[in-house]
């Protein structure tokens, strides 16, 4: 491949002299250079060309390491079994400073279960690797101390559940658009201030984690397709690492633990962890698919939301489980407002799911997410609350449910409930209350032994609704008007 300078040229040596057989020239005579007619001892010349023969030797070092790219270059592995080995034979001849575009097209078979290694270079080029006609898939990417840009387009990496689809240190910029991973123990693995971009790729099935990532790295995450979930952690982050996520690419996973970010990690972007905020109102909207790792998916969107900020997530029509079988709305901060809004048609939660509102600062609004026939534990409990709840037109018709109510109150600022639908079921207590403060209208309730226990300081306007239990009871609280 002519278009690189794989060899520095070669020098001329000079045969090492005999002390004795050089001599400097006199002060006099270098400042003069020689005189027409002059013949200079032989000594003089071979200090001359020692001397010349050290600065080669000086230069030629300086080569080492440095030789570049002279111009663009595109290679295609031939469509056979030794595409691989072709591919990796002229990524290994690259030389060490890459200043212009690379590309390398991959045809042909012999990739399975095989690493494609890219290593040691610089310069402000860029290596770009398409899957034309892969007849089969590699195993790993490997890429150590890469200086300069490197692209993948289009690839199938299968881990064949051995190791990480692609281990990614000390690189400067990496990108993977339009790939697939699957069968990975990290879909991606990287370390040491490294930057990588994933765009328009997919998470295949069969993959345990899909981010390992630490040593102050960065990766930037827009437009993930998900085929399976994963069955160990979303991100997994230490040591300064940052994740960005551009819009809404979700990852999920069945794990009860989605994401662990500890050392200074940040997970930052337009979701607002770590005090960053969302800048603008946002709207997630979410399908029947994304139901059974709900909590995986939340707990990896930013709960710091500013004043005069707006977090919605709007449920679709449906009815079963979720992971789980709780919903964790836990945590979220700042002087703006979070609602999560179930669907018109229907949002409905069952198999003994419950909704727990624990821990918030800012306002919460959960309206039309229903909680039919779903076992003795179901219920709302709401408790730990600094901002206001506002809990809107859930059906809670139950079996055997709790035994201290359907909707539970414990040490919160201010919950206002409307059209609670309270019915065919058999609670002790539709509402408990303990330390809370709160009011209640438009409903129906019901319970078996108070349709309402106010206790512990608690304080519960209330107006226009409807009880069907024996009665109800302020015990310790206040009930006003009174029942």
């Amino acid at each position: 491949m002519a278009f690189l300078n794989y060899t520095k040229p070669s020098v001329p040596g000079w045969h090492p002299s005999l002390p004795a057989d050089i001599f400097e020239p006199l002060p006099a005579v270098k400042t003069t250079g020689h005189q027409e007619s002059e013949y200079p001892p032989y000594e003089w010349v071979n200090w001359f060309w020692d001397n010349l023969s050290d600065w080669m030797d000086y230069v030629d070092d300086q080569m080492d390491g440095n030789e570049a790219t002279t111009k663009n270059d595109t290679h295609s592995t031939p469509a056979d079994a030794t595409a691989y080995a072709d591919a990796q034979a002229y990524l290994n001849s690259l030389p060490p400073v890459i200043n212009h575009d690379i590309s390398l097209n991959l045809n042909g078979t012999g990739y399975a279960a095989q690493t494609l290694t890219i290593a040691s270079h610089r310069g402000v080029g860029r290596i770009l690797i398409t899957d034309v006609a892969m007849g089969d898939n590699l195993q790993n990417i490997d890429m150590q101390d890469v200086k300069c840009e490197v692209f993948f387009s289009s690839m199938t990496i299968d881990g064949n559940s051995l190791g990480n689809g692609a281990d990614v240190s000390d690189c400067n910029q990496v990108e993977f658009s339009f790939c697939t991973f699957q069968e990975c123990t990290n879909v991606l693995n990287i370390s040491k201030n490294s930057f990588v971009k994933w765009t328009f790729s997919t998470i295949g099935a069969t993959n345990t984690n899909f981010l390992r990532i630490n040593g102050n790295s960065k990766l930037e995450l827009g437009d993930v397709t998900q085929t399976a979930a994963l069955t160990g952690y979303a991100y997994d982050a230490d040591d300064g690492a940052i994740v960005t996520m551009k819009n809404d690419s979700f990852v999920y996973t069945s794990s009860t633990t989605p994401m662990r970010f500890y050392d200074g990690a940040i997970f930052s972007g337009i979701y607002g962890l770590n005090g960053e905020g969302y800048s603008s109102d946002r709207t997630i909207t979410l399908t029947a698919g994304h139901m059974p790792y709900l909590n995986s998916i939340i707990e990896t969107l930013g709960k710091y939301v500013p004043a005069e900020r707006t977090l919605t997530f709007n449920f679709p029509n449906y009815s079963g489980a979720v992971d789980n079988n709780i919903l964790r709305i836990k945590g979220y901060t700042g002087g703006g407002s979070v609602k999560f809004i179930g669907n018109g048609a229907g949002t409905t939660f069952n198999a003994g799911d419950r909704v727990e509102i624990w821990g918030n600062s800012c306002d919460l609004t959960v309206q039309d997410i229903d909680l039919v026939d779903a076992g003795s534990s179901s219920r709302y409990d709401i408790r730990n609350n600094l901002g206001h709840v506002y809990l809107l037109n859930p059906i809670l018709t139950l079996g055997a449910v709790y035994p201290s109510g359907v909707v539970q109150l414990r040490k919160n600022s201010f919950v206002h409930m409307e059209g609670l639908n309270i019915t065919n079921s058999n609670p002790t207590y539709g509402v408990y209350m303990e330390t809370s403060q709160g009011f209640l209208e438009n409903s129906i309730v019901n319970g078996s032994s108070y349709g309402v226990q106010v206790l512990y300081g608690s304080f519960l306007g209330h107006n226009g609704n409807t009880f069907t239990a024996a009665g109800n009871q302020a015990q310790g609280g206040l009930a006003q008007p009174s029942f």
